[in-house]
């Protein structure tokens, strides 16, 4: 795919695609354009030119082209649709078209170890591959097997063995718990998965630390808003009583928000909502969402980068990356007076 098509196919200018695809899109064109640019880009199979871009910009060190890059979406209980795995794929995608390779296959954690995948990963040859969300230990010994780079993307720390990325999803669990309790809030409910889950873990921990620990204060469901919906709305028919909800993501807080309302319980008032991710339906809701900021398109992108410098050598020891995250006070929950 050319330039020329992109430009045809988006309604826009060559230049405008140029300057999108080259990282030069400020004053060219907006988010919602710069998305529909790459989405065509990655659909039709465009790499940008690196020994031409080499040779504009004084450059000589230019990535190899051709790489080809393989995904995995490794949590089996999750949507790899949702709007968290959106953000950091959309980031990852452009960052391999920027660097002059492409993400050929995209697998779920369903897929590992069949005679579909197999029969890919021996056609194509991926050079290596990037792990989305929380892994399985089966899943880590596969690809251990089959890959010799890859880089893990995920809340959840994995073996030190594989190269990683993380946002501490055990230091956000108990930060949130501390902004809780620090507020009063003692009937802290959690909602979300648990089995090798160190959000849950975190929560765990600290209400046994405090005394506060009740079983029946937790849901454990996957991430979905009709799984935050059902979950909470359980707890609150039980009639046990809650003032705090702690939800593993933000997609599971909205239904948890719904099945308050319904339940005729004011927010923050009368229940509390504090959540992971800041996605951002979660600005639009009403009281608006409490969250955790991940880094989505920063874990995108230094997953491609340093997935390419282990593909080209530049590292052979185990990287470990931890990004910082930002708690954003909204309405569903309020930690200052």
């Amino acid at each position: 795919m050319t330039l020329k098509e992109i430009a045809q196919q988006a309604g826009v200018s060559v230049s405008t695609v140029s300057r999108v695809l080259n990282g030069n899109a400020a004053g060219a064109a907006g988010e919602e354009l710069q998305k529909k640019i790459w989405e065509i880009a990655n659909r039709g199979g465009y790499t940008p030119n690196q020994h031409a871009r080499g040779l504009r910009t004084g450059a000589a060190d230019a990535v190899r082209p051709g790489r080809t890059i393989a995904c995995l979406y490794a949590r089996r209980t999750s949507d790899p649709d949702d709007a968290f795995f959106t953000s950091i794929t959309f980031a990852l995608e452009r960052e391999a078209l920027a660097q002059g390779c492409s993400v050929k296959y995209s697998f779920t954690a369903f897929d590992v170890n069949t005679p579909a995948m197999t029969a890919a990963l021996m056609e194509e040859h991926p050079d290596g591959i990037i792990v989305l969300g929380r892994s399985e230990s089966d899943t880590l010994s596969y690809l251990e097997k089959h890959f010799h780079s890859v880089v893990s993307v995920s809340l959840n720390p994995v073996p030190d063995r594989f190269d990683q990325i993380v946002c501490d999803g055990y230091a956000i669990g108990t930060e949130i718990m501390e902004k809780l309790y620090d507020r009063g809030h003692r009937r802290i409910a959690y909602i979300g998965e648990i089995s090798n889950e160190v959000r849950y873990t975190a929560y765990r921990d600290f209400c046994k630390a405090h005394g506060i620990f009740d079983p029946a204060l937790v849901s454990g469901t996957v991430v979905s808003a009709e799984a935050g919906y059902e979950g909470a709305g359980v707890l609150f028919k039980k009639g046990v009583p809650v003032d705090a909800v702690f939800c593993m993501g933000d997609i599971i807080a909205i239904g948890a928000c719904r099945a308050a309302r319904e339940a005729k319980l004011k927010i923050p008032g009368d229940v509390a909502i504090m959540s992971v991710d800041d996605i951002e339906a979660g600005q639009f809701l009403s009281p608006m969402l409490s969250s955790v900021r991940i880094p989505k398109e920063e874990m995108g992108r230094l997953a491609v980068k340093l997935l390419l410098d282990k593909i080209n050598r530049g590292h052979t020891e185990p990287l470990f990356i931890r990004l910082p995250y930002h708690m954003i006070e909204r309405e569903s929950f309020r930690w200052s007076s």
